[in-house]
């Protein structure tokens, strides 16, 4: 799943549970990505 900045600031902990679950999570800043959770 792919989440903007704001999202990231508000869900870490459900991003972090996420990455865990083996779940890819893409953070990004102005539509492009910056950081992937694995």
């Amino acid at each position: 799943m792919e989440y903007n900045i704001h999202d990231a600031k508000a869900n870490l902990s459900k991003f972090i549970v996420q990455a865990i679950e083996d779940k890819e999570v893409v953070i990004s800043k102005a539509g492009k990505p910056v950081i992937m959770l694995v």
